[in-house]
């Protein structure tokens, strides 16, 4: 659209105080501005008085920022962990792996499961919690059904920020799974089932970026 035509951008401060603020920050150009356009340039058709401008922010969708997952998913990771900690949930040993789930992943909330579909919707892989599944359990679960991400059972992991919540929703359900009392959940916690699991861990992170932490 108009906003991102490709073109050199105008001149709404001096090119020296932009150089000046680039040079303060951690920021790296190998040519000056307005001089030469790097491949990470960024343009726009609207100008900006930046004179009075302290501080830079970024949406959170990746889109202009790659984002350290370990630094950043780990972080709210953590807070979340602590939130079910809070309530008496059994996190204890757990930590952060950015290597478990990938985007592209979706949660079955009805099983528990983290599962691969085709284009089709017919799941190839999966897994229960943090335990991959086999070829032939994987077929017996699943069969000829498809992944219908119209169905409130199905989580679309569409973004690395989903990264950190379905990892702890995996190793829960190991947790669950082990320490069950017989009714399905904790000794004085209501989890009956991997759908309340979710809604819990959902809830912890849900906070934790509520509260800013």
């Amino acid at each position: 659209g108009s906003d991102c035509a490709v073109q050199e951008p105008p001149l709404p401060v001096a090119p020296d105080d932009v150089n000046r603020w680039v040079a303060s920050t951690s920021l790296k150009s190998e040519t000056s501005y307005p001089f030469g356009s790097t491949g990470r340039g960024i343009f726009c058709s609207r100008t900006l008085n930046l004179r009075s401008i302290k501080v830079l922010g970024y949406d959170m969708d990746y889109t202009l920022v790659h984002y350290d997952v370990d630094q950043w998913e780990g972080r709210a990771y953590d807070y979340a962990k602590e939130q079910l900690r809070k309530t008496g949930c059994p996190v204890e040993g757990l930590s952060f792996d950015s290597e478990m789930v990938i985007r592209g992943l979706v949660v079955d909330k009805k099983l528990g499961n983290l599962v691969k579909p085709d284009r089709f919707g017919m799941v190839k892989r999966s897994s229960h919690g943090t335990r991959m599944m086999s070829t032939a359990e994987c077929r017996q679960t699943y069969g000829r059904e498809s992944v219908d991400l119209s169905d409130n059972r199905w989580v679309f992991l569409n973004t690395l920020f989903s990264v950190s919540e379905a990892t702890l929703y995996a190793q829960m359900v190991d947790r669950l799974d082990s320490e069950e009392d017989g009714s399905g959940g904790w000794w004085g916690h209501d989890i009956k089932c991997y759908e309340s699991l979710w809604r819990t861990v959902s809830k912890a992170l849900f906070y934790t970026h509520v509260e800013g932490e």
